[in-house]
Order: C-alpha cells, then sequence, then structure tokens
C-alpha cells in the first residue's frame, strides 16, 4: 500500500461589488499548501462575474502562475471528484452535505470570526459522506497559510523598541481608518527606520497617493496576496481583520488592533486577552496621540513577551492536522504532485 497525495481542490467565489480579499486568500492558501511537505494534489477554482473576472485573472495569476490556456472549468479538471474541497464559509448545510455525500470531504473554513457554543473561534466545519459534520474550533487549529511556519523560522528576535511598522488592514477597504492611522503616524516617521503601509486590494492610486504624502517615507503597497513575509520582517505591525492579527500571532508578531466595523468589536477584545496583540478599540474612537503614545509605551521586555505568546497559541499546524486526520491511502503508484488552477467567468 502506498500513500497517495490527497487531491485537495479550494473553491471560491467573488461576488458582484464585493471585495476580492476572500477569493485572493483562497488562492494564497492553495498555494501555500504547494510549497509544504504536505503530500496533497492541489487544484483551485476561483470564479467571479463577467465584469470583474479579467481583474480576478490576473491577481491569482500573479500568485499561482496560471498556465497559458486556462479552461473554465468548475467541475475541477476532469469528472473524478477530489478527496477533500475547500470551500469558503456561506454555502447552505445542505448544499456541503450534498457534496460530501459524493464521496468528497468537505471543507468550510471560517476566519476566527464566528464562535461555537462554548465561545470558541471556529477554524473549519467538515462534512463527511455518512451525513455527520464535525466542528472544529480553537486557535490552534486555525486554517492559516501553510508558509507560515517556515517564515516563523526565519524572523529576527524581538528585543528593541519597535523600528520596523507595518500597516496592514486585512484585503477589505478601509481608507477612513487608513488615512485616520496615517495621519497618527506623521510625526514619529522619522524615529522609524522602515514603514510598511499595506492598503485593501482596491484602494484607489488617489488614495495611495495621498497616504505618500501624510508619509512620505513609507512604502504604500496596493494590496499584498500573501502578507506573511512583510509580518515576519516587522518590529510591531498595526492590523484589523481576523485573518491578519491570527497571521500576526502566529509569526510571532506583536500587533496593535484596530477595529474596522462593530461586529469585530468582541472577537477582536477576546483575541487581544490572550497576550499576543494589544486592542486600540474602534478606529473611529482613536484621537490624537493616542496610536503614538502605545507606540512609544512598548518596551522590548512587553514586545518579546507580546511575540512568545502568539505562537504559543497559534502554532501554524491546523491545515496539516486536518490533512493527516482525512488522508486516504489507496494500493497504486503515488501521483506527481501538480497544481492547476481555474479562473471561470458566471
Amino acid at each position: 500500500m502506498t500513500a497517495v497525495p490527497l487531491h485537495v481542490q479550494f473553491r471560491a467565489c467573488a461576488r458582484q461589488g464585493g471585495s476580492l480579499g476572500a477569493v485572493l486568500r483562497t488562492a494564497a492558501l492553495a498555494d501555500g499548501l504547494q510549497h509544504t511537505d504536505t503530500a496533497a494534489r492541489t487544484t483551485l477554482v476561483a470564479s467571479a462575474p463577467t465584469e470583474v473576472h479579467d481583474l480576478l485573472y490576473m491577481r491569482v495569476r500573479d500568485l499561482v502562475s496560471l498556465p497559458e490556456h486556462c479552461p473554465a472549468d468548475m467541475d475541477g479538471f476532469g469528472l473524478r471528484a477530489p478527496d477533500v474541497l475547500v470551500l469558503e464559509a456561506g454555502s447552505s448545510a445542505a448544499q456541503l452535505s450534498a457534496l460530501a455525500r459524493q464521496g468528497t470531504t468537505v471543507i468550510e473554513r471560517f476566519d476566527g470570526s464566528v464562535d461555537d457554543e462554548d465561545g470558541q473561534p471556529i477554524a473549519c466545519r467538515v462534512y463527511r459522506s455518512d451525513g455527520s459534520v464535525r466542528v472544529i474550533s480553537g486557535e490552534a487549529r486555525m486554517l492559516l497559510d501553510p508558509a507560515l511556519e517556515h517564515l516563523r523560522s526565519s524572523r529576527k528576535p524581538t528585543n528593541r523598541p519597535p523600528r520596523e511598522l507595518l500597516i496592514l488592514l486585512g484585503a477589505g477597504h478601509h481608507p477612513v481608518a487608513e488615512l485616520r492611522i496615517a495621519e497618527e503616524l506623521a510625526p514619529l516617521a522619522c524615529t522609524l527606520d522602515r514603514i510598511d503601509f499595506v492598503t485593501g486590494f482596491q484602494s484607489s492610486s488617489a488614495h495611495r497617493r495621498q497616504l505618500g504624502r501624510l508619509l512620505p517615507t513609507a512604502r504604500i503597497l496596493p494590496g499584498v496576496l500573501r502578507p506573511g513575509a512583510l509580518l515576519a520582517q516587522a518590529d510591531l505591525a498595526i492590523v484589523a481583520g481576523a485573518a491578519v492579527v491570527r497571521e500576526a500571532a502566529c509569526l510571532g508578531t506583536p500587533a496593535l488592533l484596530l477595529s474596522c466595523s462593530d461586529k469585530d468589536l468582541p472577537h477582536d477584545v477576546a483575541f487581544a486577552a490572550h497576550g499576543s496583540a494589544r486592542h486600540l478599540g474602534h478606529h473611529e474612537a482613536l484621537y490624537p496621540g493616542l496610536l503614538a503614545r502605545h507606540i512609544k509605551a512598548l518596551d522590548a521586555a512587553e514586545l518579546s513577551l507580546m511575540a512568545a505568546r502568539g505562537p504559543a497559541l497559534i502554532p501554524g499546524a491546523g491545515f496539516a492536522l486536518l490533512l493527516q486526520s482525512v488522508r486516504t491511502t489507496v494500493a497504486v503508484r503515488a501521483a506527481k504532485l501538480t497544481r492547476k488552477v481555474s479562473v471561470a467567468a458566471l
């Protein structure tokens, strides 16, 4: 009996008027899995309305090197169903159960912004062919980019006050919050060695120029598909969004956490209580000087403690553990590891 790589298919759908962030993060996860020791044959199927198809195609192509001739195959490159299907949260339970009855283990992925009955953040729901549904919760089981573990090993020790700063408010469009942060950081800019300011995927060039005028020494980056490398380099990150704050914790990057919407507040407060991030409240509550005071108050001892608590909370092996639990073996020659990507227009 020879273990055969699992066929793991990722599916995501961009919606009219919505952010491409969720689809692009799914693409990043698919690509990240391909660059680990996990024995998996990965395919990605991303769909979008016709009017945003070309933009999505270019973004995904830049991330995972799409082939020259890319078929629009929403069934996943052939008739054979994948062993594991990973979907963004949002499909009905009936639809997911129907997919599972075809023999595929269906994983509905969450980012920690939804809690289970015990108040623990949900990492995913697993739908099996026998009709059972397993809820997997807890920070340690979050399905983050599998490449984060490797990036963490290259992170330099936190033994000084912050000199290299990253601002990353997730994939969404938060122009008001970004401008407020830029205004707050302007007096500090000359005291920092580096400022990387990552805007949302759909930020305008005019907005980025405005940020550049407020922070002329900063590098303004229009949407980063996989922020792990930037997070690993920073002494301190100003972050928002359930996925980003968890990536920072996994890497051991101390963070100042802002809430960009009312619904995020209770989850952000609960996460910050673990000690890897300070919660600053809603971005609209930032008053002049608050952000600067928090940055100046962080000494090397507190930063080191925050850096240690993050990886202890989120080791980053959630995907590997989950796939190990659903692994199957067949008595055939091991298949060659491949990666295929489809971007289909609805």
